[in-house]
């Protein structure tokens, strides 16, 4: 799968990911916190977050709390929504709150489908 991230139209990073999940995967993002502890695993999409997934390719994006309540590391979908899960309670809330928009994704809880083939294309805020 494709990731292409751009800041004010012009194109930042361009990398191909692997959306599987990573067999030693230790998170953290904080969604144990979320679900009520490790034992609530079974509960987590499979996949990984779109942050995690660009930071292996050394894509720096902004960030703050990756816990999904700052907002920092808010993106705007502009092609390929599909390819990542529904937004989990904690996203659609940190979204709202601050009046992001639809088109907008969190990404340290936006989670690559692990099924995910295309392309997914983002815009990162321009005051950032």
């Amino acid at each position: 799968m494709r990731v292409r991230v751009q800041k004010k139209g012009i194109e930042i990073a361009n990398v191909e990911i692997d959306p599987a999940p990573l067999a030693s995967a230790t998170k953290h993002d904080g969604l144990d916190d979320l679900f009520g502890g490790p034992s609530a695993a079974a509960l987590r999409p499979a996949g990984r977050p779109l942050l995690d997934q660009v930071e292996d390719r050394k894509v720096n994006m902004p960030y703050g709390c990756r816990s999904g309540t700052c907002g920092s590391c808010r993106v705007k979908v502009l092609k390929g929504g599909e390819l990542l899960e529904p937004p989990a309670p904690i996203e659609q809330d940190t979204v709202e709150t601050f009046g992001f928009g639809s088109e907008t994704r969190l990404a340290c809880r936006a989670i690559v489908k692990v099924t995910a083939q295309g392309e997914l294309l983002v815009e990162l805020p321009g005051e950032q």
